[in-house]
């Protein structure tokens, strides 16, 4: 057993006062205006001087002008104007790596930020109490379930307000204990999919919510509705937020689904020799998948990427290791019985015959159990 120090998050739903709630919008917007500040600084010093100015000098430059040429900034609390232009040098560091990386394909240059987009801002070092959070600068609000953020032994690193929908959240980082110990278990298989969620080679299956399918309909029927408002209209912002909370229903049951699904498959609660010792996954390639127009809208509503991510940090805490297999392995096309290998199976065959030993299974699961081989 070894104790390991983590970071890790907590959303919760805050409930702010008007008067909060205003302040909350403010400073989402301080931040983001900070951000096009910089970024617009910073092309302008490419025009006159040819160079890239670091994060820091457009740091240096922005305290240097902000209280005369934009006295109104007085009345906020500077943190979320600060990782603005913080988050606008991350921007910055992901281009030029892109850049080298991009083998031919144009990197993408940072935007500038919409009015209209998502809103929101960090603060760091909070106060949580049972109920209450006080926002450095900005004061106290109340959030939903009081027992759900630690408050004894941890340290409550940073806050992450954002939006959505109308409604606001609050991602505590805290920085605590934990105690890891090593899984002794059989490994396990998993292949990720679109008719199902994830199938693992012990044969338990995930389903897929497919919630974007489900709310299709009613999507469709308010954009239709929408499109045929006065732009900038009151019933034209009210069908916008009708969609929005659309939207936030549907990444909702996403996100319950995925976590309930990552949590099964690395055995989280379970003893040391019930959690699978690894857990193998195949090195899908997503973004060429949803290039495909015909299986982009399936592939993202399957939320794969972000399965895998939960169950690589969810492994580690559970003393697992996470594998994963080359994209072009044949996991599908190879028989787990016999290990003879099909040349065709197209994607409309969802049971796997073999020709050779006459075995027959179904596609998803003999592929996690051809993943599980791989990991013996």
């Amino acid at each position: 057993m070894a104790t390991e120090t983590i970071q890790r998050g907590y959303k919760v739903k805050l409930y702010p006062s008007p008067t909060m709630r205003d302040s909350l919008y403010r400073h989402a917007g301080y931040a983001r205006f900070a951000y096009n500040w910089g970024l617009a600084y910073a092309k302008q010093q490419v025009e006159e001087t040819g160079k890239f100015p670091g994060w820091m000098t457009i740091k240096k430059q922005w305290n240097a002008i902000k209280y005369t040429e934009f006295p109104w900034s007085r009345e906020l609390c500077q943190m979320p104007a600060q990782e603005g232009i913080r988050n606008l040098g991350a921007a910055f560091s992901n281009f030029w790596r892109d850049r080298k990386k991009a083998n031919g394909r144009k990197a993408k240059f940072p935007k500038f930020k919409s009015r209209y987009g998502r809103k929101s801002f960090r603060l760091y070092y909070p106060k949580v109490e049972h109920g209450r959070l006080t926002l450095p600068g900005l004061g106290v609000v109340k959030y939903r379930q009081p027992d759900y953020i630690p408050l004894e032994d941890v340290r409550h690193v940073s806050v992450t307000i954002s939006e959505r929908a109308g409604d606001w959240y609050a991602t505590v980082l805290v920085e605590e204990e934990m105690e890891i110990t090593r899984a002794t278990g059989q490994p396990v298989g998993v292949d990720l999919g679109v008719k199902e969620l994830a199938v693992a080679s012990t044969g338990d299956i995930y389903a897929n919510p497919k919630a974007l399918a489900y709310y299709q309909k009613k999507l469709k029927r308010l954009q239709r509705k929408l499109s045929r408002q006065q732009r900038g209209g009151s019933n034209y912002h009210k069908t916008k937020q009708q969609i929005a909370s659309v939207h936030a229903k549907i990444a909702n049951i996403r996100q319950w689904h995925t976590h309930n699904a990552s949590a099964a498959i690395v055995g989280r609660g379970l003893p040391d020799n019930e959690r699978p010792a690894a857990v193998v996954l195949e090195d899908l390639n997503v973004a060429g998948m949803v290039k495909n127009h015909k299986l982009a809208g399936a592939v993202s509503d399957a939320n794969m990427r972000e399965m895998r991510r939960q169950i690589e940090y969810k492994a580690a805490w559970g003393g697992a290791d996470v594998l994963t297999v080359d994209r072009f392995y044949p996991s599908s096309k190879t028989c787990s019985n016999c290990g003879s290998i099909r040349e065709k199976l197209s994607l409309s065959e969802r049971t796997f015959r073999c020709p050779d030993c006459g075995f027959v299974i179904d596609r998803d699961l003999n592929a996690a159990r051809n993943l599980e081989r791989y990991a013996r």
